[in-house]
């Protein structure tokens, strides 16, 4: 039997991959801003999770669930509490507090955290279209990007667990997702 590995590493990495790899074409093709935005979002929540986790894995949870598993990991039994990772709106406004964090803060102005919540708005309203029809100026778009780049690379590179977990393979595959971000 073949398996496909997945694991949360693996995944921030195929998300800036398929990011950049759409990014590259969104000239030609301008509807391939919706996997570009869908690809970063998930980029950006995935560096957020894996900058929080900390080493029980419990960090990027609402609090109750923290709380719930960090006792489960003291005397574990069968019945994993449920592990219910806390939304991207308060990701963002955690990885903001020092304290949370093994590494810097990355240096987020307020128009910058405007932009990464417009990134999860975009792909809220993709990955749950209604029919309907929209347009949307491409300067806003472009104006995430650089944002969401920054702080994905920020978030994979100076965190304690990232660092310590990313293979060396997937960090070559990142730095290049990441120029063909910044180059196109």
């Amino acid at each position: 039997m073949t398996f496909c590995h997945f694991d949360e590493f693996e995944d921030a990495v195929l998300s800036v991959e398929l990011a950049a790899e759409k990014f590259s074409d969104v000239q030609n093709s301008p509807t391939l801003w919706k996997w570009v935005i869908i690809a970063m979002q998930n980029a950006v929540q995935s560096a957020m999770v894996l900058a929080l986790a900390g080493t029980d894995g419990c960090g990027a949870l609402y609090p109750k669930s923290q709380k719930q598993n960090r006792e489960w990991l003291q005397n574990p039994t069968p019945n994993r509490p449920r592990r219910q990772m806390a939304d991207y709106d308060t990701l963002l406004a955690w990885i903001q507090r020092a304290e949370l964090l093994e590494g810097p803060v990355p240096p987020l102005s307020e128009g910058d955290c405007q932009n990464l919540k417009r990134l999860n708005q975009l792909r809220r309203q993709f990955a749950h279209y209604s029919p309907t029809g929209w347009g949307i100026e491409l300067q806003y778009m472009l104006n995430i990007m650089p944002v969401a780049t920054d702080v994905f690379e920020h978030l994979t590179t100076t965190q304690g667990r990232p660092n310590i977990h990313f293979t060396t393979a997937q960090k070559r595959r990142m730095r290049r997702s990441l120029a063909g971000l910044r180059g196109s």
